[in-house]
């Protein structure tokens, strides 16, 4: 699509617009993207096998210190999906057990560490890379290791700064915060990290597109300006 003028890309909307098949495959994939919090259409078949990477994270009977180690070593279990599939689980879970819910979120946070960013964008990593740590947070807080828990919440306040902006990933982190402001905690470190984190959010500037078309090609776009 890169090399593709204007007026190419308008063909090849209204040419895909009037196909049902198409269409019918485009909001598939719409909903996929939707699902797993990246519009890159390269990602949106993580969806799909995320479930069954995870089992396959989960069968073998390991230590969890020796379970983080394997997803630091093994590409296959650095995946957005399984990232972003193990934060769901984590919230899930949480409070009981809440060891379970916790070593979930520890995963999530460690393959978000690691991911390609060349694959997935710099920007979008660092997302990911909030949510997973504010999620942490949460649950750390919940098993009073405020220190750690407030480490990790300053790390996610940093890398929601280097990420897209959106508004959504942006809540995720003013939720968890909530939580740590009842208990009075110091957000000192978090201090003048905001700065630049209130651009316009990107799933704002495709909102009530007409069709599913329209979404893709201004979801692939979005998804290269990240990059």
């Amino acid at each position: 699509m890169d090399e593709l003028e204007e007026d190419q890309l308008r063909e090849i909307e209204d040419r895909v617009s009037s196909c049902g098949t198409c269409l019918e495959g485009l909001e598939m994939l719409v909903y996929w993207l939707d699902a797993l919090g990246h519009w890159d259409p390269r990602v949106g078949p993580e969806f799909l096998v995320r479930h069954h990477r995870m089992a396959k994270l989960l069968f073998f009977e390991e230590t969890h210190r020796e379970r983080l180690d394997r997803v630091r070593i093994h590409s296959r279990f650095q995946d957005w999906g399984l990232a972003r599939l193990l934060i769901e689980e984590s919230r899930r879970a949480s409070p009981q057990p809440q060891f379970y819910s916790c070593q979930l979120a520890e995963l999530s946070h460690t393959i978000a560490e690691v991911l390609d960013r060349e694959f997935y964008g710099p920007q979008w990593v660092e997302d990911l890379r909030a949510e997973a740590a504010a999620n942490l947070a949460v649950l750390e807080r919940g098993r009073d290791r405020l220190e750690e828990s407030s480490r990790l919440l300053g790390l996610a306040r940093q890398c929601l700064g280097a990420g897209t902006g959106r508004a959504e990933v942006s809540r995720f982190i003013e939720d968890a915060e909530s939580l740590f402001a009842r208990d009075n905690l110091s957000l000192g470190a978090l201090d003048g990290l905001a700065e630049g984190t209130e651009s316009q959010s990107l799933s704002a500037q495709v909102a009530n597109l007409p069709r599913p078309v329209h979404q893709l090609l201004e979801r692939c776009r979005a998804a290269r300006q990240g990059r």
